[in-house]
C-alpha cells in the first residue's frame, strides 16, 4: 500500500540533464559542465574509472568512480553544510540498494549494490541486501512518460527478503540508487519497508539527480537535499 501522506527525504550528490544538444550551447564553460555531468553518469552506470586531478593540480590518476564517490562523502562529512545534507550516514545506517527494473541474473552489474558496498567500506553504514524484484517493470529511462512505472508498480513488484535484521531505536534505512528522476522507485521501496517496520526512519540517496529542464542545470557537482511526495490524484510522485 502506498501511503498517501508519506514524504521521503532524499539527498543527491551530482546532477545531470538528459538534454542532447548541449554541444550547440554557446557558453563554453556551461557546455563543459553539461559534458562532464554526462560523462560521469556514464562512468557510474558502467562502473568505470575516471581521471582524478591531485591536490598539486598537475598530476592526474585514475580511480573507480564509485569508490571515489564513497571516499568523497567520507572526507567531506566534517564540513557542516555538506554534513547536513548527508547526516543519515553513520554506524546506525542500513545501506539498501534499489533493485533493478529487471530480474537479477548472476554476474549482472548492479550499480546501487556497488555504491552501497563502497559506502560500507568507508564506514558510512552497513550494506544489507534487503529488497528483491519479483517481477520486472518497465525501465523508466527508456520508456515514454505514460509507460513509466509508478510507485505502486514498484511497490507491488518488490518484496522484503529478510524481515529478521536487527533494527534498533536509532536505525536509519537508506535506500541507495544511482540516479533519481521522479523518485517513484524510492517511494515504492520505502512503502514496502514500512509494511514490515512501520516506524522506520527512511531516507533516499542517489548519486545523480535528473534535471529535465537544462536551463535549471547549474553544476555537475551539486549536493542537495529534498522531498519526494506522493500525488494521490495521479498516483505519481513529485520531487521537490
Amino acid at each position: 500500500m502506498i501511503r498517501e501522506n508519506y514524504s521521503l527525504r532524499y539527498s543527491s550528490l551530482y546532477s545531470y540533464t538528459p538534454y542532447k544538444n548541449y554541444a550547440n550551447v554557446s557558453n563554453i564553460s556551461y557546455r563543459d559542465e553539461l559534458d562532464k555531468a554526462n560523462k560521469l553518469k556514464t562512468a557510474l552506470k558502467n562502473d568505470r574509472e575516471i581521471p582524478i586531478v591531485l591536490k598539486n593540480g598537475r598530476e592526474v590518476k585514475s580511480e573507480n568512480f564509485i569508490q571515489y564517490i564513497a571516499r568523497y562523502i567520507k572526507e567531506n562529512l566534517n564540513e557542516e553544510k555538506f554534513a547536513k545534507k548527508f547526516s543519515f550516514f553513520g554506524n546506525d545506517t542500513l545501506l539498501i540498494p534499489i533493485p533493478k527494473s529487471s530480474l537479477m541474473k548472476e554476474g549482472t552489474l548492479w550499480v546501487p549494490k556497488r555504491i552501497a558496498q563502497e559506502l560500507e567500506k568507508q564506514g558510512l553504514g552497513r550494506y544489507v541486501d534487503l529488497l528483491e524484484r519479483i517481477y520486472p517493470v518497465n525501465k523508466s529511462s527508456t520508456s515514454l512518460p505514460k509507460d513509466r512505472p509508478k510507485p505502486e508498480d514498484h511497490y507491488n513488484s518488490i518484496k522484503v527478503k529478510n524481515q529478521l535484521i536487527e533494527v534498533g531505536e536509532n536505525t536509519k534505512f537508506v535506500l541507495v540508487d544511482d540516479v533519481i528522476t521522479r523518485g517513484s522507485t524510492l517511494l515504492g521501496c520505502a512503502n514496502k519497508i514500512l509494511d514490515v517496520w512501520n516506524h522506520a526512519d527512511i531516507y533516499g540517496f542517489a548519486v545523480f539527480r535528473t534535471i529535465s529542464n537544462h536551463y535549471e542545470f547549474k553544476n555537475f557537482l551539486d549536493p542537495i537535499t529534498g522531498i519526494i511526495k506522493y500525488r494521490p490524484e495521479t498516483k505519481d510522485t513529485i520531487r521537490e
